[in-house]
């Protein structure tokens, strides 16, 4: 019996000497793969805009961040990516992942000018960095073996698909610092009428063919906005409608304007239009599937819309700002009755994020896209043009013995 005690006590030793020396060994790999760049330390937790001052046009707008950390592949130990909390990853053909700060303002039509006023950077030497390689289909056809998910650059060849590290090692490093600008500002869209630009903040630039990072702590930056006095024709807002304007630009509510682009349209205001009317005549048309969407005026009828008041020949249908070319019957007697339809073809929300991260095909959020229906503007709807698709007697078939180009069709299975 104290035999078996003393095997039961030598048993239980080895196990936790083997269980610390696992947790030492998980540890360090854990810090080897993500480490806090050493250098000068951030007070700030988190990246944060704030908007220091606002007069006359002009934003003075303020970018802190906290300490970056690296995180290296496991088994060559070069940079994968470099992140910031509160930022948002951005993933870019030829350099590491790296992070972002975007954020949305409330802007009159006019040009947008953005300077930077005052920095603080760090240049730093991380070590040699690993390239995001190109995003490939997958070839959804199973191989000779059984398998599938082949990538592009096996489609025509036999072989395994090509792993990350193997199509990053294929492809090269960017040359000088990337992003090129620390601060940039695009068309972020038109949100009821007012118009949202986006103020792109990059608080690491990377020379990943030297293993070069710049890493700006802190930046203040100064925006010039057209002034309220080059607002023309427009519309007081709804004050729910501001609020929840103000909730979208978060720390630049201040930003939010009162007021919004007119639109004159000939539709009555009518609050029981489940397609949610919102600027006067303007209705929303929610489309969630690709294909060819067909609205009929019992639809609109059905929903509230007063189909009496619509007149054919200037019917438009827009979406993001741009009118969608449609298919529209009722033109010839210039009404629009309940046996009337038109057709467009509609798109799902994809792709509205893929300016901040390339690999984000499918809106987080949501799969809803808007499509306005207006009218009353007196100009001419844009029209899909119509062909004769009737058979011909003279035409002659030919068999097709090949094809120069193969085209990849993928369905959004989820």
């Amino acid at each position: 019996m104290p035999f078996l005690h003393r095997k039961i006590i030598i048993i239980l030793v080895l196990a936790l000497l083997i269980g610390s020396g696992y947790g030492a060994l998980t540890k360090h790999e854990a810090a080897r793969k993500r480490a806090v760049v050493p250098g000068a330390k951030s007070a700030a937790t988190r990246a944060e805009t704030r908007l220091l001052k606002r007069e006359d046009g002009r934003l003075t707008v303020e970018f802190e961040c906290p300490d970056m950390t690296i995180e290296r592949d496991s088994a060559t130990g070069h940079i994968i990516g470099l992140d910031i909390e509160g930022a948002t990853p951005c993933y870019q053909t030829g350099v590491p992942r790296l992070p972002a700060l975007t954020q949305l303002l409330d802007c009159l039509p006019g040009r947008v000018a953005v300077e930077i006023v005052e920095i603080e950077s760090e240049n730093i030497a991380p070590g040699e960095m690993m390239a995001m390689p190109e995003d490939v289909p997958v070839d959804p056809r199973p191989s000779d073996d059984g398998s599938s998910g082949r990538g592009r650059e096996s489609l025509d060849e036999a072989g395994p698909p090509l792993t990350w590290r193997e199509r990053s090692a294929m492809t090269p490093l960017k040359q000088g610092f990337w992003p090129p600008e620390v601060v940039t500002v695009q068309e972020a869209g038109v949100f009821r009428g007012h118009r949202l630009i986006s103020l792109r903040f990059s608080p690491v630039q990377v020379d990943a063919a030297r293993g070069l990072a710049r890493v700006i702590r802190r930046a203040r930056v100064k925006v010039t906005m057209p002034r309220a006095g080059t607002a023309q024709d427009r519309l007081s807002d709804r004050p729910a409608e501001t609020q929840l304007l103000r909730s979208l630009l978060g720390p630049m509510k201040e930003t939010a304007l009162a007021t919004r682009a007119e639109e004159a349209f000939a539709g009555d205001r009518n609050p029981r239009g489940s397609l949610d009317e919102v600027i006067g005549g303007r209705w929303k048309l929610i489309v969630t599937e690709t294909g060819i969407v067909r609205v009929s005026g019992e639809d609109l009828r059905t929903a509230g819309c007063p189909i009496e008041q619509i007149t054919p020949y200037d019917t438009h249908i827009k979406n993001r700002g741009r009118e969608i070319p449609i298919h529209l019957t009722g033109e010839s007697d210039g009404r629009f009755d309940d046996y009337d339809y038109l057709e467009f073809y509609g798109l799902p929300n994809r792709l509205t994020y893929q300016s901040y991260s390339p690999t984000l095909y499918s809106d987080p959020w949501t799969n809803e896209n808007v499509y306005w229906l207006s009218w009353g503007d007196g100009t001419n709807g844009l029209r899909l043009s119509e062909e004769d698709g009737t058979y011909h007697p003279e035409w002659h078939s030919q068999n097709v013995t090949y094809v120069r180009n193969v085209v990849h069709f993928e369905q959004d299975s989820k």
